[in-house]
């Protein structure tokens, strides 16, 4: 859900960025025809593969950490009873 969010916090300015390029570049480019296409296309590039990375990559693994703690109870022969505890 993060990474979605994300998507859409990037993407959402530069659809806004690119209609107020499109109404801008009529008064610049009066049916010249080609423009500038090279550097909308590697930025939309590389931000596509950042967030197609974070969607993509998988979720961080939680280890848990895990030692032996005594009980404070000893069996028969006196050797304390150890319990497993994680966080």
């Amino acid at each position: 859900m993060r990474t979605l969010v994300l998507a859409l916090l990037l993407v959402l300015p530069l659809t806004a960025h690119a209609q107020r390029y499109q109404q801008n570049n009529h008064y610049y480019n009066h049916g010249g025809g080609g423009g500038n296409w090279v550097a909308p296309f590697v930025g939309g590039a590389i931000i596509g593969g950042i967030v197609g990375g974070a969607l993509v990559a998988p979720p961080p693994v939680y280890v848990p950490r895990c030692w032996w703690e005594p009980t404070g109870y000893y069996d028969v022969y006196g050797n304390p009873i150890m319990q497993r505890r994680c966080q």
